[in-house]
């Protein structure tokens, strides 16, 4: 056989293999999993370039639970967001100035902003999953 087709065969198979038993967490488990084998899948020759021992080493258990756990401080985040946003002020003619004004009292100036979906996309382009996590709920 190619060492190509092992390589990429080999590191889909370590992803799949991956089980877990917590019902809640599994589901974020599952949804990292397929978005780790969609990206090997995608990038399989440069999986195909790559040294075998190299391969080997690498621990795909920990690549799909660091980003499950990211999927979960997103998940979160959303909802703490839309549950604590009480409007957007928005400037038609200087949209650069928009602001988000949160129930307790906080606000957050938010360019080119003008609902709820860009404003999450906003605050996920400017902080990491866990910064804007533990921002809201310092906020609370």
């Amino acid at each position: 056989m190619k060492t190509a087709e092992n390589n990429i065969q080999y590191v889909l198979m370590e992803i799949k293999a991956i089980h877990h038993s917590d019902k809640i967490f599994g589901n974020y488990i599952e949804r990292s999993k397929k978005y780790w084998v969609d990206y090997y899948n995608k990038n399989e020759y440069r999986v195909n370039e790559l040294e075998k021992q190299k391969i080997f080493d690498f621990d795909f258990v920990k690549q799909v639970y660091i980003y499950a756990e990211e999927l979960h401080l997103i998940d979160r985040s959303v909802k703490l967001i839309n549950e604590s946003l009480e409007f957007i002020e928005v400037h038609n003619y200087a949209p650069e100035l928009n602001k988000a004004y949160f129930k307790n009292g906080n606000k957050v100036n938010c360019p080119n902003v003008f609902d709820n979906v860009q404003l999450l996309e906003f605050m996920y382009k400017k902080y990491s999953a866990p910064e804007l996590f533990n921002m809201i709920l310092a906020w609370k």
